[in-house]
């Protein structure tokens, strides 16, 4: 019998926004988890948390923690929301790290800076690993199927891409507003459309909002590890971000996307880029603690 610190952290949730469920697990630096246990683990959360992040002190070759990513089907090499919620609660919960403007984590995107903005944005921010785009092969018309929508929602201004900001991400644009809210994907036709073309999410968006004071609404699918919509992402909005200066719609400058289907209280994802030439995406959020203590793995 195992017991492991664990809580449960909502990210990107301020005011009203529900934000994204995380489970957190906290190791020790020798601590030791096979891969079978962080799996069932995540099973044993399915429904109640999205992803788990194990989180491992590392304090070496300047690396500070080692997160693993776990979904209710099987290991994720990186998870955005999750690395927000595991991050602001490690630079919340210590008051040397609240001092320092930030730490350095890896994944198996490679390591990663984490910016601590708590004191004057009460967010982190996560380096997005680098992106890569290719053309989708995937169709209009078969697209609208798997989302059960008509090919009318597919913008045709703007192509389908894959983007890879930590997880190959499908970008589909769509028309408005409503018609973004208005999909309703089948969860095992979409699941069976991105195995094929190799999608690990698809990431929907339209620069008509609810709210004008953000720049995109977008919703983002994740039927490949077990669930049907993920409500506040992190590398799917980084992918959008990277695809949106590629098409001219984005010129790097801070920016609030609002995620989901909620009209009043969205949640909300914040971009923002570092450097000049061939610049980095950043993600940014807070979190909130909903649940502390320990998980009894039997």
């Amino acid at each position: 019998m195992r017991r492991l610190r664990f809580k449960k952290i909502d990210a990107f949730a301020q005011g009203r926004a529900r934000g994204n469920p995380a489970g957190a697990v906290y190791l020790e630096r020798d601590d030791k988890l096979e891969e079978s246990q962080m799996l069932r683990l995540a099973r044993e959360l399915a429904g109640f948390v999205t992803e788990v992040a194990y989180v491992q002190p590392v304090q070496k070759e300047g690396i500070d923690y080692r997160l693993t990513y776990y979904s209710a089907e099987r290991e994720v090499d990186f998870c955005g929301h999750a690395t927000i919620a595991a991050t602001y609660d490690l630079i919340q919960s210590d008051p040397k790290l609240q001092a320092a403007a930030g730490l350095r984590i890896v994944t198996k995107m490679g390591p990663l800076s984490v910016e601590n903005r708590l004191a004057s944005e009460d967010a982190v921010y996560i380096e997005a690993p680098t992106p890569v785009r290719r053309t989708s092969a995937f169709r209009g018309a078969e697209l609208a199927v798997a989302l059960r929508t008509s090919p009318d929602t597919i913008d045709p201004r703007y192509p389908l891409a894959l983007v890879n900001a930590g997880l190959n991400t499908l970008i589909v644009p769509v028309t408005g507003y409503e018609a973004c809210l208005g999909v309703t994907p089948d969860l095992q036709e979409l699941k069976k459309a991105c195995l094929a073309h190799g999608a690990d999410i698809v990431a929907l968006f339209t620069s008509e909002v609810g709210d004008p004071a953000h720049a995109f609404h977008t919703r983002i699918f994740a039927p490949t590890f077990g669930y049907l919509e993920d409500p506040a992402t992190g590398s799917g909005n980084a992918a959008l971000g990277h695809y949106w200066r590629g098409e001219g719609l984005w010129d790097g400058r801070p920016l609030v996307i609002e995620q989901g289907t909620s009209r009043e209280y969205p949640n909300c994802v914040r971009l923002a880029t570092r450097g000049a030439s061939n610049p980095t995406i950043l993600f940014g959020g807070a979190a909130t603690v909903r649940i502390e203590g320990e998980y009894i793995l039997a």
